[in-house]
């Protein structure tokens, strides 16, 4: 594996397609293996990403030279594990590429050594500010049920229905395994979804 491009989506609004074709602009390197994984983006327990596990046997081997992903975010919200797996990447030779965090890119025009230095501070202040929006995002979420609490959301009949679908989401569930789950239909986890969504970021 010489090139290996992690496509992370945690939702069926994001498609591995796009994110991949962001990617592509960024290598024209044809000897790359695609990963494809479906988590949410709030559960980085490595035991539920073995794509991602496997991905990282093969950095610690030396056999991974650049890691191509759309967001590093996509790699880890949680700060501490989001540096860890940086480290483990600089200590094996292994480049982290993300298509939405361009500077990155430009880290290595700073004279040394300088750039070691400021690289460290921002790749800490970066894993903070990810993990920080994660947790107001789920922080939104809960408030949004309090405020609604015993109102309609929409269709849903009840709101344990609303409850359950959000927390089997945020477990990185489809929608499809929910609506086994929940004994509702499809369609009606997904309106569930939006309209939570919506209550927790008005605009």
């Amino acid at each position: 594996m010489k090139v290996a491009i992690y496509l992370r989506v945690s939702t069926e609004e994001q498609t591995p397609e796009d994110q991949l074709k962001d990617i592509l602009t960024l290598t024209k390197d044809k000897d790359y293996n695609i990963i494809i994984e479906k988590q949410s983006a709030f559960k980085d327990d490595i035991r539920a990403r073995p794509k991602f596990k496997a991905l990282t046997e093969e950095v610690k081997k030396g056999n991974v030279e650049a890691v191509y992903c759309w967001d590093l975010d996509r790699v880890y919200r949680n700060r501490v594990k989001f540096v860890s797996f940086w480290k483990l990447c600089k200590l094996h030779n292994t480049k982290i590429i993300s298509y939405r965090q361009e500077w990155l890119n430009k880290l290595e025009n700073i004279p040394e050594p300088f750039n070691e230095m400021i690289e460290d501070w921002l790749i800490n202040f970066y894993g903070w500010i990810a993990e920080d929006e994660s947790k107001k995002k789920s922080e939104r979420v809960k408030k949004a049920f309090e405020n609604h609490k015993g109102k309609k959301w929409g269709r849903p009949k009840n709101f344990t229905n609303t409850y359950l679908v959000c927390r089997l989401r945020d477990e990185g569930l489809s929608l499809r395994q929910i609506s086994d789950k929940v004994g509702i239909s499809k369609s009606q986890v997904s309106r569930i979804i939006k309209g939570v969504s919506q209550k927790a970021n008005p605009k």
